[in-house]
């Protein structure tokens, strides 16, 4: 438990994710978070987990992830921490939009998202941890 927030610690498997999310809902309804910043929010838990369950440890095994929130100067920030494979998820490169919708192939619009609804994201690894932040407004 941060000083104003609250940390929830989930299995490398996306049937932790409804867990989480509980948790989020009711850490942003104590502060009358209304339905964009709730949705902002939901997204950047479900594409960050979804991914790292995903990706992190291609050799599988159990894993933790760390997942913190809370309210710091009027802003949302959430933190993951992982001992999966390092990425940075800034570093991954944007989507190229066909011009005919009917080429547009489902998937990969995760993290441009992220980036698109993060006021900003930091990143670092650091002694086999991955520490990412993205913060949100709070509105």
């Amino acid at each position: 438990m941060t000083a104003d927030g609250s940390s929830v610690v989930l299995r490398n498997d996306v049937a932790e994710l409804p867990r989480a999310h509980e948790a989020l809902h009711a850490f942003l309804r104590e502060r009358g978070a209304g339905p964009g910043l709730v949705f902002d929010a939901d997204l950047v838990l479900e594409e960050i987990v979804t991914n790292l369950v995903k990706y992190g440890w291609p050799d599988g095994g159990d894993h933790r992830i760390t997942f913190t929130f809370e309210e710091v100067d009027g802003e949302l920030v959430l933190r993951f921490e992982d001992d999966g494979a390092p990425f940075d998820p800034r570093s991954a490169p944007r989507p190229v939009f066909p011009e005919a919708l009917e080429l547009r192939r489902p998937g990969g619009l995760g993290l441009h998202l992220v980036r698109s609804t993060a006021r900003r994201i930091a990143y670092r690894s650091e002694d086999g941890v991955n520490h990412l932040e993205v913060v949100l407004p709070l509105r």
